[in-house]
């Protein structure tokens, strides 16, 4: 299924509102029951040119991820804002544990989880499919995803994508 990833079918879409369809899915499971989510969504921003339900599988990705890094609670922020040039750019943040540098480097590798240790799964482990999945959507979409992390200070995921529907690539990704 992973390599079979389908091509998106882009349109103008309201980032903002795939945003909030994405935490309306997830804000009443269990993962977020200790979680508070605090929205800084920018006003007046130009719709992306994206496939909707693409992006909001990175969304889902992401606020999970934020989560599952708190699990004694915390807060998850998510912040819309104009990038340079024709990109829009949503943040999400969460003071959860964050992502030593030593794996840094690998979290978007297909099957690499921070949530497992040495063959095997712990609480809540993923399959390590989920940030590699957000990748190649993100950059189908001739976007950008960025991380920056601490340890003991939490993860800052960055997701940069267009509003030119004729992009071709003109974007570095990763």
């Amino acid at each position: 299924d992973f390599a079979r990833q389908e091509m998106p079918a882009r349109r103008p879409a309201d980032l903002n509102g795939v945003i909030e369809r994405s935490v309306a899915l997830v804000e009443r499971q269990p993962a977020f029951r200790l979680v508070s989510i605090e929205r800084r969504l920018g006003k007046g921003l130009p719709p992306v040119f994206v496939d909707p339900g693409q992006i909001q599988q990175v969304f889902l990705n992401l606020l999970t991820n934020a989560a599952e890094a708190m699990p004694d609670g915390g807060t998850i922020g998510i912040e819309t804002r104009a990038g340079d040039g024709d990109m829009i750019e949503a943040v999400v943040s969460d003071d959860g544990a964050g992502i030593p540098e030593a794996v840094r480097e690998r979290i978007f590798e297909p099957f690499f989880s921070t949530k497992r240790r040495e063959g095997e799964a712990i609480a809540g482990g993923g399959q390590g499919l989920g940030l590699a999945v957000s990748w190649n959507i993100v950059e189908r979409h001739h976007g950008r995803i960025s991380v920056d992390s601490a340890v003991g200070r939490g993860t800052k995921f960055t997701v940069r994508l267009s509003t030119d529907r004729s992009r071709k690539g003109r974007e570095a990704t990763g």
